[in-house]
């Protein structure tokens, strides 16, 4: 994530690394009228019964206008 001002000049950075450090995608962005930015998205984790099977969680991340 890249907080930018109306000049285009960046604000803040955020970075997600999920437990399993796999692969976490972001799917779908918006921001409310207060300017709080939702990310939508899953982090993976290789946590099944068998080798090789992979689990998946959803994941929602809010973030201020400061990046708090």
């Amino acid at each position: 994530m890249l907080g930018l001002a109306p000049s285009g000049f960046p604000l803040w950075t955020a970075n997600y690394d999920g437990p399993a450090g796999l692969d976490d995608q972001g799917l779908d962005i918006a921001v409310d009228s207060a300017g709080h930015v939702y990310v939508a998205g899953f982090s993976m984790d290789q946590d099944g019964d068998e080798a090789g099977e992979w689990m998946g969680s959803m994941v929602l991340m809010r973030f201020t206008p400061d990046s708090d």
